[in-house]
């Protein structure tokens, strides 16, 4: 989406904003994950909920 804001000349087949990998160079990746939840916990969670009661996100908008 910022691209499309920022930068609309830019192409987004020749460029897209994504390519998939083998799931082997996700590891390091993926491992990251367990360290952020063990460290935060399920707080990360509980806010999204949180958020979401306050209106700050909204589902139904596509912006977000």
């Amino acid at each position: 989406m910022f691209r499309e804001i920022f930068h609309p000349e830019l192409s987004t087949t020749e460029l897209p904003a994504h390519c998939y990998q083998r799931s082997i160079h996700n590891i390091v990746v993926e491992r990251g994950w367990l360290c952020l939840r063990l460290v935060f916990g399920d707080t990360a969670v509980i806010a999204f909920h949180k958020g979401k009661e306050d209106g700050i996100y909204n589902p139904d908008d596509p912006r977000q």
